[in-house]
């Protein structure tokens, strides 16, 4: 009976054993299967004099609709395999969903390091995206028979501007989704309502930078849109103090780099392999234990 006793005991002991031993590689397991998407989640800024081009969310054919200027973000937070195989990411710039390209975000934007520089929501002053309205437009208030255009494309990239019969006023304008330069020209891509036959019908086009009449926003192009300063002087501020703070040690006498994240210790999957290992041995034991013991010979 007490041997019987001894080997349930020895065999809760194992068992809890293994179980930790899981419970040791399931996070690292939970990460990778999350890490599917090739690039981080994040906010990407945008690189200098590198305006990144953002596309309509329709996947058959989408298609260049304003350009996010640089300094600004792009917030990518969700992986899409077919998206991503048709060479597009998902991405949000003022609010609304639009597709990047893919080698454009990868080139031509770099992620915020939250970690290091803390969340862009904590900046005063910060702006994700270049804001507009149809108030900086016209100032006035008043404006009538503005020219609408519409894009003409090339392989979903914009090739030229055709202006349309369709003529609006500044009432209708609803929203400024953003901006656009081709060829030294700028557009601002905006909503609107106009009223036919008594129905409201809701439509999106261009108007010309040109029949702006506020002269600061007539003169804008996608390449001198002000920078974002505050999120600039903050990395700036953030970097100086970081890189002049001492490495600090910690209790195990391991240390840390200037931006203060521990430095890693071990590789993940070594850990993970010895996880296993230490797993298969504890069922090893337990089969020896519970082995059937042989008869003794009289």
């Amino acid at each position: 009976m007490a041997r019987t006793y001894f080997r349930l005991s020895t065999a809760l002991i194992i068992i809890a054993a293994i179980a930790v031993a899981a419970a040791f590689c399931l996070p690292y397991a939970a990460v990778a299967e999350g890490e599917e998407s090739p690039l981080p989640y994040g906010d990407y800024m945008v690189n200098n004099n590198t305006p990144l081009s953002l596309y309509s969310t329709d996947v058959t054919s989408p298609k260049e609709i304003i350009q996010a200027p640089s300094t600004y973000f792009v917030s990518y937070s969700a992986y899409d395999a077919t998206l991503h195989s048709l060479g597009y990411f998902k991405v949000k710039y003022g609010g609304d969903d639009y597709l990047v390209k893919a080698t454009d975000l990868q080139s031509r934007c770099t992620r915020y390091d939250s970690d290091r520089y803390g969340a862009l929501s904590d900046i005063e002053g910060a702006k994700s995206a270049y804001a507009i309205t149809a108030a900086d437009l016209f100032t006035g208030g008043n404006e009538s028979n503005i020219t609408v255009y519409s894009a003409t494309y090339s392989d979903g990239r914009v090739s030229g501007m055709t202006q349309e019969a369709q003529k609006i006023n500044f009432d209708n304008i609803k929203g400024v989704q953003g901006i656009f330069t081709l060829n030294s020209s700028t557009y601002y891509r905006v909503s609107f309502t106009v009223i036919i036959f008594g129905n409201p019908i809701n439509g999106e086009g261009y108007i010309a930078a040109s029949d702006v009449t506020n002269n600061s926003y007539k003169a804008l192009s996608i390449s001198n849109i002000p920078v974002n300063d505050k999120v600039l002087s903050h990395i700036a501020a953030k970097d100086e103090e970081l890189n002049n703070s001492p490495i600090i040690t910690t209790p195990d006498g391991s240390g840390n780099d200037k931006d203060g994240d521990p430095q890693p210790t071990s590789n993940n999957l070594e850990r993970i392999v010895l996880s296993i290992i230490i797993g298969v041995l504890c069922v090893a034991v337990v089969i020896l234990i519970f082995r059937p013991s042989r008869k003794k010979r009289a």
